[in-house]
């Protein structure tokens, strides 16, 4: 037990002892486990897009939106003024 702790805290010969820490066992990954890591990462990263996406277009939209709402205020105060109402 005492050698297999040396080794695991920090060893030279890396390959052969990182199969003897019990922390960091080495796992073999069938193709199958392979390809559900795969998916859940591609749809992960298709989430993240489409979140990215939607929160740029709803920025845009809310700017575009507050541009709107000041130049309609400026109009109107605009043409308040023109029928000496302010």
């Amino acid at each position: 037990m005492e050698n297999r702790r040396r080794i695991c805290e920090g060893s030279a010969e890396l390959d052969e002892s990182f199969s003897m820490c019990p922390r960091y066992d080495k796992h073999e990954l069938s193709g199958e486990q392979i390809e559900q890591i795969v998916e859940k990462a591609a749809k992960r990263g298709v989430e993240m897009a489409r979140e990215d996406f939607y929160k740029g277009v709803g920025e845009s939209v809310v700017s575009k939106w507050f541009i709107f709402i000041g130049m309609g205020t400026v109009a109107m105060y605009a043409w308040l003024r023109t029928k000496n109402m302010i």
